[in-house]
């Protein structure tokens, strides 16, 4: 009985593929978004990623915008070096200069331990943002992105990390509470 459910699984799988194969769509694919957050006023949008493109419009200091893809090397403009990201403004594809964001950036492998009780979880990495939960002292959670830079808080510098918390939802919790560790997939 086992080996037919198998055979009909895998049956099921192979009909399935050819069909889409023969059908002409594709799979679609799976678009990964991540937060930036607007560092600056006045910062151009750009139709392509580089400085001679045509400029689309401005983004401002608190803005905040869904990142889509980010150059694999980064680019020196005059005494700046950082990415460009792509993001989506007023229904089109466009471009910024990652020196003007902060955006959150996927880790792998890490896991995070709480080194302090009663630490609030928010929403996004900003203190100005919404207190979506507590932990506590010793608690560990899974670490799945942070800020690809520091940020000031109460005079302390430090990346906010995104969990997973135990409810299986994120929070953003800021660096200085966090004692973080590699950890292995099983």
């Amino acid at each position: 009985m086992k080996k037919i459910l198998v055979l009909l699984l895998l049956l099921t799988n192979v009909l399935f593929l050819h069909a889409e194969e023969t059908s002409g769509t594709k799979p679609e694919k799976k678009i990964l978004t991540f937060l930036g957050k607007v560092m600056e006023n006045g910062i151009r949008v750009r139709e392509d990623k580089n400085v001679s493109s045509r400029t689309l419009g401005n983004l401002y200091k608190g803005e905040k915008i869904s990142i889509f893809e980010r150059t694999q090397t980064k680019e020196k403009i005059q005494d700046m070096e950082d990415y460009w990201y792509r993001i989506e403004y007023q229904g089109q594809k466009a471009w910024v200069y990652g020196h003007f964001l902060i955006v959150e950036e996927p880790v792998e492998n890490l896991t995070g331990t709480v080194n302090t009780n009663n630490v609030h979880i928010r929403n996004e990495f900003d203190l100005g943002t919404q207190i979506t939960g507590k932990v506590f002292k010793d608690d560990h959670f899974p670490v799945v992105s942070k800020t690809n830079k520091q940020l000031l808080v109460d005079d302390k510098q430090d990346f906010w990390y995104k969990i997973l918390l135990s409810d299986n939802t994120y929070g953003w919790i800021f660096g200085e509470f966090l004692t973080l560790s590699t950890s292995t997939k099983k």
